[in-house]
């Protein structure tokens, strides 16, 4: 596994490890995570071998002329957890020259893809297609021993190629939010790499936070657990090494109270300053760090259920414990 969690290991009554799903009070933290949040050796080949036999057999079966595949989703951000790995593979292909272009077929495409699958006995045993929407064919692959991993092959043209972010969003900005929602693929790369290449701890921190919420059932989606952990690390000063605990729960205060949660505006990204959209008059917001258009933090009845649930975690941290 050669997981190796800075600081955080000298505690070896972490209260926090006592209070999550799977732990056991005054376990180790890094033993925690070692045991129940970080991908084992075998899981990661597994899941690896799955991801590579796709990529085969949509390059070498499909007949598309693709120009990239490109892995995203946790598996491909390095935030993945044991036993719970999704994977958005992103099939950029030579085909389309224009969103509008893209849009006229996208359809037809995911269609062929998805009869391609199930007329291929051979690759596809052991794989479950759930459904097709109107971005993606979305399908599971058993992993013996494991949950299976869940896929979403989504094609996409690459409209960064030839085109800077804001000619993309200028052009956004005068469509319907419907249409918009054509071009969150195309920015599937930078988003991922955006959270691939932060420093481990960050990584760390972020899995142990994703641990929570998905064995709590917490209704938030896994790119704003990424994107608001990466925000919190800048405003501590993007140190490379941190306790974890401490900023797990300094992660859990920001959850506590959403209110304050408002525009922020990445400056990897500078280039949306002058397109970002209204935003809501109420309700919090993160933005995604490609799409200006894009909030991906809770909304509606989701926002009251989170805070409740952070808050209910602190108030389980022994008055012993040091923040």
């Amino acid at each position: 596994m050669n997981h190796y969690i800075s600081q955080s290991t000298s505690s070896t009554n972490s209260w926090l490890s006592g209070v999550l799903k799977g732990g056991q009070k005054g376990q180790n933290l890094n033993d925690f995570m070692q045991k129940n949040v970080f991908p084992d050796k075998e899981y990661k080949t597994k899941s690896k071998e799955v991801v590579d036999r796709l990529k085969m057999f949509v390059q070498h079966n499909t007949g598309y002329n693709i120009k990239e595949l490109f892995v995203g989703g946790s598996q491909g951000k390095k935030t993945n957890l044991l036993g719970h790995s999704d994977v958005d593979l992103v099939m950029y292909s030579n085909r389309y020259g224009t969103m509008k272009e893209f849009r006229k077929n996208v359809s037809k495409d995911l269609q062929a893809l998805t009869n391609h699958m199930k007329k291929d006995l051979t690759w596809a045993k052991g794989v479950n297609i759930t459904r097709t929407t109107k971005h993606a064919v979305q399908f599971e692959v058993k992993l013996p021993g494991y949950a299976p991993i869940k896929v979403d092959l989504l094609p996409a043209p690459d409209l960064l190629q030839n085109k800077e972010p804001k000619y993309i969003y200028k052009e956004m900005k005068t469509l319907s939010e419907e249409e918009r929602q054509y071009y969150s693929v195309c920015f599937a790369k930078k988003q991922t790499e955006f959270v691939k290449y932060v420093p481990p701890d960050v990584k760390h921190l972020t899995r142990l936070v994703k641990y929570w919420t998905k064995t709590e059932n917490v209704p938030v989606k896994s790119y704003f657990t990424e994107l608001l952990v990466i925000d919190s690390w800048k405003r501590w000063g993007k140190p490379d090494e941190f306790p974890i605990q401490k900023k797990f729960l300094s992660i859990i205060h920001r959850l506590k109270d959403l209110s304050d949660l408002r525009r922020m505006r990445w400056k990897e990204n500078n280039t949306t300053m002058k397109t970002f959209p209204d935003l809501p008059p109420e309700g919090p917001v993160l933005l995604d760090v490609m799409n200006p258009f894009n909030n991906v933090a809770p909304t509606g009845e989701d926002v009251r259920e989170v805070e409740e649930k952070a808050t209910s975690l602190l108030d389980r941290k022994p008055t012993w414990s040091t923040e």
